[in-house]
């Protein structure tokens, strides 16, 4: 068994967004993937599973994996999570391309807006 302790930046905590994103990338995965905060533990079957925690910035949670992929996907998970969850949602909007939080990314939704 693998596991990691994380603790959340983004000022949204893990929301739909992420949390959608991260089920696609352990789907179908040949390990049992849980995620704790505090007491509650929850497998990640789902999206609600994981938000049900309700995770916030600051939170500590941990991602424990059991299975034949279990270090190769943690290691996944923990590059995505650092790559995925911004410290500062402002600082992200402003460090795009244009540095218009208004403008639209490639697939044609809005970065953001303050």
């Amino acid at each position: 068994m693998a596991s990691f302790d994380y603790v959340i930046k983004d000022v949204h905590g893990i929301h739909a967004r992420p949390a959608t994103e991260l089920f696609k990338l352990i789907k179908g995965r040949d390990c049992v993937v849980k995620v704790a905060k505090g007491d509650k533990e929850v497998p990640f079957k789902g999206v609600m599973g994981i938000m049900s925690l309700g995770a916030k910035q600051g939170d500590s949670v941990k991602f424990s994996f059991e299975g034949a992929e279990a270090d190769a996907l943690m290691a996944e998970v923990k590059a995505f999570m650092e790559a995925n969850l911004y410290t500062d949602l402002q600082a992200d909007l402003f460090q795009r391309d244009t540095g218009n939080p208004y403008d639209l990314n490639d697939e044609g939704e809005a970065y953001g807006s303050l």
